[in-house]
């Protein structure tokens, strides 16, 4: 009985020790509640990785009231994103450029943005991609 117990416990400790291991690997720092971007200045986002891996922004999910115009991703401390490091889904409607070291990606929001939920990929240099939302 003995080993049964000591088996089932050793086989728990595995899983959590696995399960921190990932969560380590994958996690880009804590959930932050929605970041509200009102009009009158540019929407400012910053891009980071997980020690290990992903890519990942400050807030999930940014909302944009009406008449934000910009959004500004800039990649934390020395990364530096990829050639297409911020991606919209729904292009036709945002248009990002990056700076020539590939640390800040300026996109341009349509004035017809109608509302709507818009998923983007951010990618920094040497990472996985995360996979944030901009709601308006």
């Amino acid at each position: 009985m003995a080993r049964i117990d000591s088996f089932v416990v050793g086989t728990a400790v595995v899983f959590a020790v696995v399960g921190w291991v990932a969560q380590a690997v994958f996690a880009t720092g804590p959930t932050a509640p929605p970041q509200r971007c009102a009009k009158g200045s540019p929407c400012k986002v910053t891009v980071q990785r997980s020690w290990a891996v992903k890519s990942g922004v400050d807030h999930d999910t940014t909302i944009l009231t009406e008449g934000v115009t910009e959004i500004v991703f800039k990649a934390d401390g020395n990364n530096n994103f990829v050639a297409n490091g911020v991606k919209f889904e729904d292009s036709s409607h945002f248009s990002c450029r990056a700076d020539t070291a590939l640390t800040t990606f300026t996109c341009t929001v349509s004035p017809n943005l109608p509302p709507g939920n818009y998923k983007y990929t951010v990618t920094l240099s040497g990472a996985l991609s995360g996979d944030p939302w901009v709601v308006n």
